[in-house]
């Protein structure tokens, strides 16, 4: 069968078709991104709950890439250097104050 000289019209470049696809998500507000991400996660609840493997499927785990292991260590690093420097304005309004630890387990005002 001979090759086709040109591709069809509806075939487009890789990072064309990941632009057209995230598009809808990048004009969101993060409350938007957060329904889209609560959805997302009922769904898979709903799928584990209908596997009987639900277990073996939970234990899963990819290796991340080098690339990934990298910058992570990059990012604590960085995220170590920046503690103690934290001159977020707390809620009384103390400009330039360093912000205290949050506290677990309650939101603060």
């Amino acid at each position: 069968m001979p090759r086709a000289k040109t591709l069809p019209a509806w075939v487009v470049p890789e990072a064309e078709s990941v632009r057209r696809e995230a598009a809808p998500y990048v004009e969101m507000s993060p409350e938007e991104r957060a329904r889209v991400l609560a959805s997302v996660c009922r769904s898979a609840a709903r799928l584990l709950a209908s596997r009987p493997d639900r277990e073996r499927v939970l234990q899963m785990q990819d290796a991340l890439p080098e690339s990934a292991i990298v910058a992570l260590a990059r990012l604590r690093a960085a995220a170590r250097g920046a503690e103690g420097r934290d001159t977020r304005s707390d809620s009384a309004g103390d400009r330039g104050a360093p912000c205290p630890p949050p506290e677990h387990g309650r939101d603060r005002a």
